[in-house]
């Protein structure tokens, strides 16, 4: 996959994290005390299994496994795990999203297909996209319920129409962006995605198909996940860059914040309704969160080592679920992070801020 190779290339060099004049609180990082995990069912061969998550209004936490062939269903309050084996053998099912009716739709990158899993009558729908080898990745769905995804190895966003079946393509410019990962502003329908070989963040009008792209500050920063703040705000993951970043729509400046820990290599990424973002530290091993307002980072260790935090939800009540690439796992976050006042046990930093 083309975010194994971009960790592949990181620099051995070291990251120097500039801090700013506000105070920095140093304490033990976070553990046990503030992740609860749940083991998966069923083992995998080398005991990775990566996986997307998508948590529907009921809270049930939804998730891919990509190595087993399967999608899943958490239910938070009592931990019961079922396992659903998708239709087609080795599809690669990757990313995960609930439309609004609750039907869990899935991009199944090995097989050029869309899955769709119906929650009422358990059953599956399959849709195979019409240009060949086109390894959809990332996926998302709009308030009219049409199926949105990205096609990483072929340059193109495609739309599903759930209702007809018909899927529609529009060509990314240049020959080679990776398009990855893919949201949709609530409020206005605009379609985001990220370029993680061409560094630029793209948008698409659904109404006109005309895409817009912006190209990010940091060189080679492999932007990875996004999603869309409650003002419209683009949040992403730079993966090489070890970087979050927000774009402005409207003036198309980019800030980006360095992550405290070096080498990081941010993947997924989440808002909840305050405001705060939170991601995965796929290999820092920690869950991150970040105050837009006070430009300061908290970071909690996930328990189990190498665990590779992959992506991140929040669920209606609020609570912070996590998957872990690298394990056989689903976190969740269960206590509240320390004010700047108390610092409690956990790591709070203030990180450096760049932009164009």
């Amino acid at each position: 996959m083309l975010e194994q190779n971009a960790l592949l290339k990181l620099s051995g060099s070291f990251l120097v994290l500039l801090l700013s004049s506000s105070p920095l609180l140093f304490g033990r990082p976070a553990t046990d005390d503030c992740i609860q995990e749940f083991d998966l069912p069923t083992p995998a061969p080398d005991g990775r299994v990566r996986k997307d998550l998508a948590i529907d209004a009921s809270g049930n936490i939804w998730f891919t496994e990509l190595e087993l062939n399967r999608i899943g269903q958490l239910r938070p309050d009592d931990g019961t795990i079922r396992e659903f084996p998708i239709l087609t053998p080795d599809s690669g099912p990757h990313s995960i999203a609930i439309d609004p009716v609750g039907d869990v739709w899935f991009t199944e990158t090995l097989a050029n297909q869309i899955g769709r899993f119906s929650i009422i009558e358990e059953c599956f729908d399959e849709f195979t996209l019409p240009t060949p080898e086109s390894e959809p990745y990332g996926i998302a769905i709009d308030a009219d319920g049409h199926v949105w995804f990205t096609e990483m190895a072929t340059q193109r966003i495609g739309r599903l129409d759930p209702f007809t079946g018909q899927i529609d393509e529009f060509p990314v410019p240049g020959r080679r962006s990776a398009a990855t990962n893919i949201a949709i502003d609530p409020a206005t329908g605009t379609i985001w995605f990220t370029e993680l070989e061409a560094n630029k963040i793209g948008r698409l009008d659904p109404a006109t198909g005309m895409i817009t792209e912006f190209r990010i500050p940091t060189l080679v920063a492999n932007p990875h996940s996004l999603v869309v703040d409650a003002l419209g705000m683009v949040w992403f993951t730079e993966i090489l860059g070890n970087k979050i970043a927000r774009l402005d729509p409207g003036s198309g400046r980019i800030r980006e914040f360095r992550i405290p820990t070096p080498r990081s290599a941010p993947h997924g990424i989440a808002v909840d309704d305050e405001g705060i973002i939170w991601f995965a530290e796929l290999r820092g091993n920690k869950i991150g969160r970040f105050d837009p307002q006070q430009e300061s980072f908290v970071e909690f260790l996930v328990p189990t080592p190498d665990s590779g935090p992959y992506f991140i939800d929040v669920a209606p009540t609020g609570a912070v679920w996590f998957t872990e690439g690298d394990a056989q796992k689903i976190g969740k976050l269960v206590c509240p992070p320390p004010s700047p006042a108390t610092g409690g046990d956990r790591l709070l930093w203030r990180g450096n801020i760049s932009g164009q």
